[in-house]
């Protein structure tokens, strides 16, 4: 696959106006409750939970652990995943997600029992060092425009030991309009300060993890603050109002709790906190499920539905699974204005009123909602190695235009779909069995307004690959019968990573680790590129050996000055076997 930038929306949450939050000399925190408890799961029903998982700079992460109850799976090559489950709910399934070398988070897939399909774009955030102060001493650290006061001998570890060494702080802002909004965990909802359960309209969101020298979790004293300074979002640094509630994420139980009050200073927000991990500041309102199914001429048609106030406010995003539905929390009471933008041209096809929304439940739709270019169809069938029909396979069709959508099969292993034409001349297509960890051929057709793939064949095992990118394109290596070759050397020395497909595209990039983890990229060349002394692009392995024969697995990720002169951004994920 050479081209693989699919434009699949996941969650997002902004506000530009207002609701009244009060503030309390003394706040008071809710009892907390379960997950069960907050989310009701007391009705469920089967459902197929599909999405991808990237890194902040939008590469696939390969070997990720997503596990829903008490069963995981492991994200592919692509970062696809897909599970079929029992324990759906309207109000929510939990999601939850970890990978070496990334903070784990967690999220709330939405569907529904008349479409019970959901799509999660996820974004997980590498860990890494901000900023460092000493324990002892204190001080003040910012990146990405958060600032944190930390005050002299409040740090403490695990066991609430005074730590006074180096503390290591990752920080992470998150505007909730923005492109990594998708890095934001939980869903919408929070628990008030009564208990009440609320929708929350996020105006900005900070990650903050503190760390020691030897990699403990760290945070601060029982009866210390730390100030907090997080930036309004875009779609939010005009709000009038002068105090917002403060809500941090429960990541145990997978929810927001209110938490304190900030006090907005120009365009940011100010509280006082006390401790870390997750922040935002977020307006709440009472909440009810919303559920509106989008189609063209009969077809479905995959999309972004936003919210918005009738004079205009943000109150939030949320993508269609691949049959069009879109499922979710939404607040009561206000009258708003629903669009819905397809994801390949960016063109808004549809905008109406709705609300105000009562009672718990409201269904709207289908609506109509067709864009001004051409709309192409897709259909086929998966069957198995047993020749049987595959349920719950994931067919990924990329365009060499750089659109793309991504279908899943139902229990006769019928897939279809629809996207949007923006001048597609052929597109690509493989289908996988998530299960077994098998995969389809990758073919190549020519694009058409109607596609039927018929059926596909999803049993191969994939050994090796390759894939990477310079500045956005995309190569791939699958097939290393025909003359091309991907190969490890350990100790080259730390370990060199090569890629030989034709004299145009050659790679060979040397790590200064090797070992699970993350590991800089010293130097080497990609296609005609050449890095030395290179400090901020990465390799991560997920699996590791040096034994000849064995394999290792990971991503590659970062943007650094080639030997021209000129940054040069990277990516890449691979499964190779060691020479």
């Amino acid at each position: 696959i050479s081209m693989k930038k699919i434009f699949v929306f996941g969650l997002a949450v902004a506000l530009m106006f207002t609701a009244n939050s009060c503030k309390k000399d003394k706040f008071e925190l809710p009892e907390t409750q379960t997950t069960s408890e907050f989310y009701q799961n007391s009705s469920t029903f089967e459902t197929q939970l599909t999405g991808r998982i990237l890194d902040t700079d939008g590469i696939a992460i390969q070997g990720a652990t997503v596990s829903v109850g008490s069963s995981s799976y492991s994200s592919n090559a692509e970062g696809l995943f897909s599970i079929i489950s029992n324990s759906g709910s309207e109000n929510g399934t939990i999601i939850t997600i970890s990978a070496t070398g990334y903070e784990p988070t967690s999220i709330v897939a939405y569907a529904n029992t008349a479409s019970p399909k959901s799509f999660s774009e996820i974004v997980l955030i590498t860990k890494n060092v901000s900023a460092t102060f000493n324990g002892n001493d204190g001080g003040t650290v910012s990146s990405q425009g958060v600032e944190i006061d930390f005050a002299k001998k409040s740090i403490v570890d695990a066991d609430q030991n005074l730590y006074e060494g180096n503390v290591n702080v990752n920080i992470q802002y998150l505007d909730p309009s923005g492109s990594i909004s998708n890095a934001i965990p939980g869903g919408k909802l929070g628990l008030d300060t009564e208990g009440n359960q609320k929708f929350l309209a996020n105006h900005g969101t900070a990650m903050v993890k503190l760390t020691g020298d030897n990699g403990e979790a760290l945070n601060i004293k029982e009866g210390k603050t730390a100030e907090i300074k997080i930036p309004l979002g875009n779609m939010s640094s005009s709000t009038s109002e002068s105090s917002i509630a403060m809500w941090s994420y429960d990541e145990q139980n997978h929810y927001w709790i209110q938490e304190g009050i900030a006090e907005k200073e120009g365009t940011m927000m100010v509280a006082n906190v006390r401790h870390f991990s997750w922040w935002s500041c977020s307006s709440p309102y009472d909440p009810t499920n919303l559920v509106v199914s989008f189609e063209c001429s009969g077809d479905p048609i995959v999309g972004q539905a936003i919210l918005t106030t009738a004079n205009g406010g943000f109150i939030g995003s949320q993508g269609s699974n691949s049959l069009g539905w879109v499922a979710g929390p939404a607040p009561l009471g206000i009258s708003m204005i629903l669009s819905y933008n397809e994801p390949v041209c960016g063109e808004e096809i549809y905008s109406g009123n709705i609300g105000p929304l009562t009672g718990s439940y409201t269904y709207i739709g289908p609506l109509s909602a067709c864009p001004n270019n051409t709309v192409a169809t897709f259909e086929g069938y998966l069957k198995d190695c047993n020749d049987q029909p595959l349920a719950g396979g994931v067919v990924l069709i990329v365009a060499d235009n750089g659109g793309g959508v991504i279908l899943t099969s139902d229990a006769s292993g019928y897939y279809s779909g629809s996207m949007v034409d923006c001048g597609t001349s052929s597109i690509e297509i493989t289908a996988y069995d998530m299960t077994n960890l098998l995969q389809s051929t990758t073919a190549t057709y020519s694009f058409q307004t109607i596609n039927d793939f018929a059926i596909i064949s999803v049993c191969s095992s994939l050994d090796e690959y390759f894939h990477y990118s310079l500045d956005g394109d995309w190569i791939s290596e699958y097939d290393m019968d025909n003359g091309n070759t991907i190969s490890f050397l350990p100790n080259s020395p730390g370990g060199l990573l090569s890629c030989a497909i034709s004299n145009d595209y050659q790679m060979a990039l040397s790590t200064d680790g090797e070992s699970v983890g993350t590991h800089v990229i010293t130097g080497g060349n990609i296609n005609d590129v050449s890095f030395s002394n290179t400090t901020s692009i990465y390799v991560t392995f997920s699996l590791f050996s040096s034994n000849a024969g064995e394999y290792i697995e990971g991503t590659m990720s970062g943007t650094d000055n080639g030997t021209d002169g000129f940054p040069h951004t990277i990516g890449g994920n691979f499964r190779i076997k060691v020479d």
